[in-house]
């Protein structure tokens, strides 16, 4: 007899399965098992003889599961021509059966004590048990076992199927020409899984119905044979704009003969992916993804990183068509009484947005993948779309709410690595247009992915690859102007004007204009009114502009509290510091907030790097916080610092030298600035004469101490030229007593005049540095490359210069080093401006606090009067004389700060700067092949009328081995 539990009766009614709870769904998915059993290298098959049989019901449920049969069937029913039976085992078929058979297997498994019970609660769908083997010994030693496990709760485990050697009784061995995996046949001969495509049967009429059971016919969960299935799906959309919804009314002529023509190509073939796909840890899966005006497709590869030349090998797609553009029917919805849409035959998404669809279904479909596969895979993303990669990069305020929503997923996923590849080489694009089987069979695309997968990283498509994690700062620049200014067009469009200027200056320049035209309309209006000045236009400007930007770009709660920020009269918000009582100016007592993510804190910072000649964060922040405090600013200003085109092309990071030796006791004794210098040339320089080109040569005097500079410009590299740039050096700083240099003739020929010369007041020692160690003077070739960063990024406006021109620049280069910070800058308000050299040159103008001292305003001001002097006569004041002498004593006290500052501070900064011997991101690193990089040449004339810097890349013959030897040659070099 057989039993159906989802009978109703009367059709109203309810069936036997409505009844019972069908428990909770804990079992793995087919996906699961199917994605793992192609990662075993030998695969045991097993199933379990009438498993829901061997369930018992307890007795006080079993008259749930009562059934009646009448004892003479040609009798009319009566109690007494009735006979009742109660199942005593369970049904198949019943909604719980499979849940009560996981439950009693999982605490079979669980309470058996052996590891192969919970490797088997992976890998088993009802009464089917599927093993891993990395060997035909192990797979012999797992079947036995878990056929012993299991005949202790009286299962009797049987049909053994294997790809590999397996020693079973003829009466447990399954038959291989039957075997499947999940419903899949599996060839075991070839280890292969097959999928054969049904033959459309001819029929009088074609419903919808039957186009769905073709639809579905073809049975495959990981998604290997969708590109067939699009062209179906997309006409049984089209179904549904017929006027009529019912699933057994004949479809119209057109819709069939669609039907029959991409069905005509199936003719019962057979489709074959290898059953085998070793996944390992450290292994990397590429997702592909795509979309056209009708579907959106993603497809998953292994790459094996043991055995990248073996290609990727599919492991799992997905495909869905792209929904169409619903609209309000009034007249379906009146009738009715709620809302009813109708579907219009414009698809939901344009092609770009239903890419950033795909992008999200293929950035869901990885993580999934890796969490199944339960492996260490590193994720790539790809694909052809580069608006999308465009949006996934910077965000895409311009799009709906659900493309933003899109990106918000793909920025919370695992993926962090994206790349462009070409049309032709995506995979993704055969399941978003739809195949046929042939093509399909024949596909190495399909199968394998594109040929790079199985190249190096460094030989990938370089175009548009990029690392991402986490949301881009744009992003929430984008959202946060969307949110906060709705409602405020004006506001929108002034502050994104303001973003897209390419400087601060430039930006405040462009408002103030605006408010000057303002003021000369007015002025034609009002006779008499007085036009502001533009210095007054340009505070007002700013002062806009914070505004606006405060208003896009709001501090959160927990920013007010950390800060201690307050709104000043303009309504601008300030940060509020331990330093309100500093002689200082206002503001720069009271920054003011920019939030990290404004683009305006790029265009301040951008412009401080400017000022400070391009050097880096820490000099960066030291510009810039003289009037904002902009959060996580290291961050802010190194990110700033990137975007500089200047910097970008000529920066280049060199590899460090040998151990660094204990510091010299003239670098870390506190003495008068240039007391102790180290000297050095740098150049040549070409400056324009009367008649073509003549050299210059910089001469640098850096203080050992405070890290000040002097620069002096040398028409050659004479001992003589040298000589009068010393004296100009010694009017100005005085005579050093130590002076540090290499062994350059000019410094050798003279060291014995200059001693001399001076030997009655001043004992100067000479010291020269060992020949071949030039990290001994290491403090001023520092320096010298400061020097020349910063040089030559202001002399960029400049085709060429003359001598004074030349001069002039260098002394400003000299000015922007001395500002420079000695030391990290901290990430708190209060520690605005760290000690500068330039602060021992000039005391009198120093910002600088030493926090352990405090700020005191006391009678060391010369502008101070205590108040019980204010009001005496001006003859008990203090004397011209004794204020001399009191600014005298405030100097003192300054010099004082400041070098306790460089003890408590710098010193102990260079201490905790020492890191060890080796950078680890450059010690041990050499350039990858297709790596951009710049050639080293050393003491190359500069001609300024072509400054280009050569830029190469790496080739397969510049690679190095791994223990850092091997040949380079030669590479092809292009201008930039």
């Amino acid at each position: 007899m057989v039993l159906d539990p989802t009978v109703r009766q009367p059709p109203d009614g309810l069936s036997l399965n409505q009844c019972l709870h069908k428990g909770r769904a804990d079992m793995p998915t087919v996906f699961a098992i199917l994605l793992r059993v192609r990662t075993f290298k030998y695969l045991v098959a097993a199933d379990i003889e009438k498993a829901f049989l061997q369930i018992g019901i307890a007795e006080e449920h079993r008259p749930i599961c009562r059934w009646l049969l009448p004892r003479e069937i040609n009798k009319p029913l009566s109690y007494s021509n009735i006979k009742v039976f109660e199942f005593c085992r369970l049904a198949f078929g019943m909604k719980p059966s499979p849940f009560m058979l996981q439950e009693t297997i999982k605490a079979l498994f669980k309470t058996c004590g052996s590891n192969l019970g919970l490797e088997s609660l992976k890998n088993i769908y009802v009464d089917n048990l599927y093993l891993e083997a990395n060997s035909h010994e192990e797979a012999q030693r797992k079947a036995e076992e878990a056929r012993q496990l299991l005949l202790g709760a009286k299962m009797n485990l049987r049909e053994f199927l294997s790809n590999g050697v397996l020693n079973m009784p003829e009466e447990l061995r399954g038959d291989p020409s039957k075997a499947k995996v999940l419903g899949i046949t599996w060839d075991i001969s070839r280890d292969v899984i097959a999928i054969k495509l049904p033959k459309v049967p001819l029929l009088q009429r074609y419903t919808r119905a039957d186009l769905l059971s073709t639809m579905h016919s073809p049975y495959l969960p990981l998604g290997l044979i969708d590109p067939l299935l699009v062209d179906l799906k997309r006409l049984f959309q089209e179904t549904w704009a017929l006027p009529h919804r019912d699933w057994h009314r004949p479809l119209p002529q057109q819709y069939v003969d669609e039907w029959l023509r991409i069905t005509a190509s199936w003719r019962e073939q057979t489709i074959e992916f290898p059953r085998y796909t070793p996944v390992n840890n450290g292994d990397e899966l590429h997702l592909f993804a795509d979309a056209s005006d009708y579907a959106i497709g993603a497809v998953a590869y292994i790459v094996n990183s043991d055995n990248r030349s073996a290609g990727g090998h599919i492991v799992a797609a997905k495909g869905q068509i792209v929904p169409k553009r619903k609209v309000i029917n009034k007249e379906a919805s009146e009738k009715a009484g709620k809302t009813k849409y109708s579907r219009t035959d414009s698809p939901y998404f344009t092609i770009p947005q239903a890419e950033a669809a795909g992008a999200k279904m293929a950035c869901g479909l990885g993580p999934v993948l890796r969490k199944l596969l339960e492996k260490d895979l590193k994720i790539y993303f790809w694909g052809d779309n580069t608006s999308v990669l465009q949006w996934i990069q910077n965000g895409a305020t311009d799009q709906p709410l659900v493309i933003r929503n899109i990106l918000k997923f793909i920025w919370n996923s695992e993926v962090t690595e994206f790349g462009y590849v070409p049309t032709e080489m995506n995979p993704a694009d055969i399941i978003s247009r739809g195949t046929t089987p042939d093509k399909l069979n024949n596909s190495s695309l399909w199968r394998f992915g594109p040929q790079f997968l199985q190249l190096d990283p460094e030989q990938w498509p370089p175009v548009q690859r990029f690392h991402l994690e986490g949301e881009p700062q744009e992003a929430d620049i984008s959202e946060g102007i969307t949110l906060t200014t709705i409602g405020t067009p004006g506001v929108i469009s002034v502050i994104q004007r303001v973003y897209g200027k390419s400087s601060w200056p430039m930006a405040v320049g462009a408002i103030a204009q605006v408010l000057r035209v303002a003021d000369l309309i007015r002025l034609r209006s009002t006779p008499g009114f007085v036009v502001r000045d533009q210095t007054e236009l340009r505070t007002i400007a700013m002062t806009k502009i914070h505004l606006l930007d405060q208003q896009a770009h709001p501090p959160t709660e927990e920013q007010r509290d950390k800060l201690r920020l307050f709104k000043d009269s303009e309504g601008v918000f300030r940060s509020r510091g331990r330093i309100g009582t500093a002689n200082l100016p206002y503001y720069t007592k009271y920054p003011i907030f920019i939030h990290q993510s404004s683009p305006l804190a790029k265009l301040i910072l951008r412009h401080a790097h400017e000022r400070m000649a391009h050097q880096g964060a820490r000099a960066t922040l030291c510009w810039s916080r003289r009037r904002y405090w902009i959060p996580k600013p290291i961050r802010s200003a190194n990110s700033a610092i990137k975007s500089c085109c200047v910097c970008s092309q000529l920066s280049s990071n060199a590899f460090p030298e040998a151990v660094a030796e204990a510091l010299p006791r003239e670098r870390i004794t506190r003495t008068a600035p240039f007391e102790n210098v180290g000297v050095d040339a740098f150049g040549p320089y070409m400056i324009k004469a009367e008649k073509g080109f003549k050299k210059r040569w910089g001469i640098i005097f850096t203080c050992a101490t405070t890290r000040a500079i002097h620069l002096e410009v040398v028409d050659n590299m004479s001992a003589k030229a040298f000589l009068e740039a010393f004296l100009r050096f010694k009017s100005v700083r005085g005579i050093p007593n130590i002076i540090i240099s290499d062994n350059g003739t000019n410094f050798t020929a003279a060291a014995p005049v200059i001693i001399h010369k001076f030997a009655p007041d001043v004992d100067i020692r000479w010291k020269f540095i060992d020949p071949g160690c030039p990290w001994k003077g290491g403090f001023y070739e520092r320096l010298i490359g400061m020097v020349k960063r910063a040089f030559q990024r202001l002399s960029r406006q400049f085709k060429s210069f003359s001598d004074s021109q030349f001069i002039t620049l260098l002394k400003e280069v000299e000015d922007a080093i001395n500002h420079r910070p000695l030391f990290r800058a901290e990430e708190t308000p209060d520690d605005f401006s760290p000690l500068r050299p330039v602060d021992f040159l000039r005391p009198a103008g120093s910002m600088y606090v030493n926090h352990s001292i405090g700020v005191q305003q006391d009678d060391q001001d010369t502008l101070y009067v205590p108040k019980s002097l204010q009001n005496a006569k001006k003859d008990c004041r203090k004397t011209e004389e004794s204020k001399l002498f009191l600014l005298h004593q405030s100097l003192l006290a300054t010099l004082n700060n400041l070098w306790s500052g460089w003890s408590e501070e710098y010193l102990l900064n260079l201490r905790q700067l020492d890191k060890g011997p080796k950078d680890r991101r450059l010690g041990q690193r050499v350039p990858s092949i297709g790596e951009s990089v710049h050639k080293e040449r050393i003491c190359q004339p500069l001609q300024l009328e072509h400054r280009h810097h050569r830029r190469d890349r790496a080739d397969k013959g510049r690679h190095s081995s791994s223990d850092g030897s091997g040949q380079s040659k030669e590479p092809q070099s292009q201008r930039c």
